[in-house]
Formats: structure tokens, sequence, C-alpha cells
């Protein structure tokens, strides 16, 4: 089993963590700030939180640290997962030797 994995301040901005979870090649960061662990994200989140900004009319600051209990709303996202090939948000990934991975990418 590996270590915890990497992990990120609850103040870091969102395209600081979206660049670390591209470059470290992982699937999740653990979020901390000085009392331990307050939460986890993973590329969807990412993902959930920069379409909505594209959608508000007055977009919420990327330092502004999002706690636990405000979770935004991904019912639009239930659907969808990120191709763990391309990184596209597609419906309807199937698993091809244990990665998650779009029609697109199959069959490559």
């Amino acid at each position: 089993m590996s270590g915890p994995g990497p992990s990120i301040d609850a103040e870091t901005p969102l395209a600081e963590a979206a660049s670390t979870l591209s470059t470290e090649n992982e699937r999740q960061l653990l979020v901390t700030n000085g009392d331990g662990l307050v939460g986890v994200l993973t590329a969807q989140d990412v993902i959930a939180a920069a379409a909505s900004s594209f959608s508000s009319p007055e977009p919420e600051p990327e330092t502004t640290p999002m706690a636990m209990d405000e979770q935004p709303d991904r019912s639009e996202y239930t659907t969808q997962s990120v191709c763990e090939m391309c990184g596209s948000l597609m419906p309807g990934l199937e698993t091809v030797d244990g990665q998650a991975v779009c029609s697109d990418c199959r069959g490559v």
C-alpha cells in the first residue's frame, strides 16, 4: 500500500490545484489546513468548479477556499466521468486495463 498521497493547502487556488493534479498524474489531492485533513479534491471537482464559474454572472475568485459542507451541485455530471487517457468529461466510460476510458480512446 502506498503513502497518503500528495496534499495541498485549503487556501491553494483552483488553477494551482488543477496543475498539481495533472503534473503529478494523480487522481486526487488531500486538502489540508493547520488542523489536518479537510477534504479530497479530484479532477471531477476541478472540472465542476471550472464549469460553474463560466455559467455564473460574477465568478468567485479562485483563491476562495471551499469548505467541505459547501460542495457544488454536480447533478448534471452524475452520468459523466473523466477519461483517464484523454482527460475528457464523457458519459459511458468503461474500464480497460484498470483505467476508466471513453469510447474514443478504447481503440487506441
